[in-house]
């Protein structure tokens, strides 16, 4: 008779996935491979390109201002991908609906504050 450990579906915690070898990524539950990972010289790469979408999405929105949809959801977009979903990204999106306030730099202080808040976190 099989034991109850062997019937579950799904590999053991601890086990890496096909997927998280060819991404070398942990099997940590809620992750997406290759989203926010925790290598030595990635802390380094993501905090640039957070700063340099965040400037970017930012400035498109006071030269091309009626495209403003497209740089938010760029950038939702690029967080995703960089860090991983993350709450603090709703307390950006609500100004950037409010009519007036979508032209404040939102997007680059977030960008600083989640390159400030991870310094203290990432490897050396």
């Amino acid at each position: 008779m099989p034991s109850e450990a062997s019937t579950k579906e799904g590999p053991p915690t601890g086990v890496a996935t096909p997927i998280a070898k060819a991404y070398g990524t942990s099997t940590t539950p809620g992750r997406l491979p290759g989203m926010g990972s925790t290598k030595v010289g990635s802390h380094k790469i993501r905090a640039v390109l957070t700063i340099v979408c965040a400037l970017i999405a930012d400035g498109m929105q006071w030269l091309v201002p009626f495209l403003w949809p497209v740089w938010d959801g760029a950038m939702v977009l690029a967080i995703l991908i960089l860090w991983g979903w993350r709450w603090e990204i709703m307390i950006v999106v609500i100004p950037e609906l409010i009519p007036g306030l979508e032209l404040a730099p939102t997007w680059t202080i977030f960008a600083g504050y989640l390159v400030l808040a991870r310094r203290k976190d990432a490897p050396r």
